[in-house]
């Protein structure tokens, strides 16, 4: 009993990197990743080598860690190790918004589908689709759902049509729902959210690192609505699994303010961060402002990495989180002097907080 207890504590560490000033290797335990962790910092401090090291070492632990790439930094890092996988989509990936919820009766799908769209239009525009659009969709996609076939051309035509034959003073709805999708239906872009490949979610639960790549995106909506679609699919794939006592896959979104926002209530990455802690889902987001993050999803993680931040505003934000009594009275001072990279980590197991230098010689393949 005591050697399989001793196997299991060490091989569920996770080296972080050293104590600052000490020559001691700083080690979180896969237990820490279980309520979620956001990683904090100015660009070029070390955010992303951080988030690579974490995926490493959880592989280590056969844990799969599928990371959101919105610049393709992490597909450099990554793309070294024989057991990673680079996705690219509109080449090796492509995901339709509507092919997810298969298993659904017709109308429920169809709401769930414009439930979709609303959202990434609250995400990316800040805004709600108007009660025109919202119902001129719906009948859009009522129609072609019944013919057997969707996508963005086909869903724009089908609103002009209704819009210009049935419902005149639709027109300029039609053209609005147009203009916020059309990108959808040319080019690389048609392809990206063209048919889902029915493997593909299995394939990424594979043990591994995987890196999804949207660089090739280029533009904020299409990255906004590839990460909501594959956020959506692996939400679905761990309810039907059913609970876990333990992580199956590490779900980490760089420049995570771009799809968890402040402004972005009882949004789909708030909703994951609420429920799938019991799926098995270990949650891990990086941003270069705290301000930015939903804060309820910053209140319920229970593991607060910050690199050097020097906005004072920025600062108070994690303050408000990191309740540590060893720093709490010089907080700003210590996150503000943090040189690149070093970071403040602080976890449940470990509240009063560390400063640490991260990396060791083990990841320096990873720290470029």
């Amino acid at each position: 009993m005591i050697k399989l207890f001793l196997i299991f504590l060490i091989y569920s560490v996770i080296k972080i990197g050293r104590i600052k000033n000490k020559d001691e290797i700083f080690n979180l335990n896969v237990e820490d990743f279980k309520r979620h962790a956001c990683i904090f910092g100015m660009t070029g401090s070390g955010k992303s080598t951080t988030m690579a090291i974490i995926a490493y070492e959880l592989m280590k632990n056969d844990i799969t860690s599928l990371i959101i790439d919105r610049t393709g930094e992490f597909r450099n890092k990554m793309i070294k190790l024989n057991y990673s996988r680079i996705y690219y989509p509109g080449y090796n990936l492509n995901l339709s918004p509507f092919d997810i919820w298969e298993e659904e009766n017709f109308e429920e799908r169809i709401q769930k589908y414009l439930w979709l769209l609303d959202e990434f239009c609250k995400i990316t525009w800040k805004e709600n689709l108007s009660p025109l659009q919202n119902r001129l969709i719906f009948q859009a996609l009522y129609r072609l759902a019944e013919k057997g076939g969707i996508d963005f051309t086909s869903l724009i035509n089908e609103c002009r049509r209704i819009a210009k034959e049935e419902l005149k003073l639709w027109i300029e709805a039609a053209e609005a729902i147009a203009s916020r999708f059309g990108l959808f239906s040319i080019g690389k872009f048609r392809k990206a959210f063209a048919n889902t490949s029915i493997s593909i979610i299995d394939n990424i639960f594979e043990k591994g690192i995987h890196v999804i790549d949207l660089s090739n995106l280029e533009y904020e909506a299409p990255k906004n609505l590839f990460s909501l679609i594959i956020s959506n699919l692996i939400m679905l794939k761990l309810k039907r699994e059913g609970f876990s006592n333990n992580i199956k896959i590490a779900f980490m979104i760089d420049e995570a303010h771009n799809i968890a926002g402040k402004d972005i209530k009882f949004g789909l990455i708030e909703k994951i961060a609420m429920e799938l802690r019991k799926y098995g889902m270990s949650l891990i987001i990086a941003s270069p402002n705290p301000s930015e993050i939903n804060p309820r999803i910053i209140a319920n993680a229970g593991l607060l990495i910050s690199h050097q931040i020097l906005s004072s505003d920025e600062i108070e934000v994690i303050k408000k989180h990191a309740y540590t009594s060893n720093y709490y009275s010089g907080f700003e001072e210590i996150i503000s002097n943090l040189k690149v990279g070093e970071a403040f980590i602080r976890s449940i197991r470990k509240p009063e907080g560390e400063i640490i230098k991260i990396g060791i010689d083990e990841h320096s393949f990873l720290i470029v």
